[in-house]
């Protein structure tokens, strides 16, 4: 807890109401993942994205990431976005410790 010396200012500091922020669920992290996608204007195959949750941390900025880094490996070669895509950028480990080649 965050110590206020000012009297006025832990009295107003105590009459908040404090609010967990729990990790995403699936729901959350799949729409996460599909307005990534479509922000990017990429369309992955079926599967894709039920795939990469269950894989990556539980977390927007994870999210981003492996959307970023599936941008940059796709784009490249103009690939489409299928599991075997999502399966190799997943093997790099890249995700974990948010590097992008």
């Amino acid at each position: 807890m965050w110590r206020a010396r000012l009297p006025d200012l832990r009295s107003r500091l105590k009459a908040l109401t404090v609010a967990n922020i729990e990790t995403p669920d699936d729901d959350v992290l799949m729409s996460v993942l599909e307005k990534l996608f479509r922000e990017r204007n990429i369309k992955p195959t079926t599967g894709v994205p039920g795939y990469i949750i269950r894989r990556i941390e539980r977390s927007i900025p994870a999210a981003r990431d492996i959307v970023e880094q599936i941008d940059q490996y796709a784009g490249e070669d103009k690939r489409e976005v299928t599991l075997s895509v999502a399966r190799e950028i997943l093997g790099r480990g890249v995700e974990a410790s948010g590097d992008v080649d």
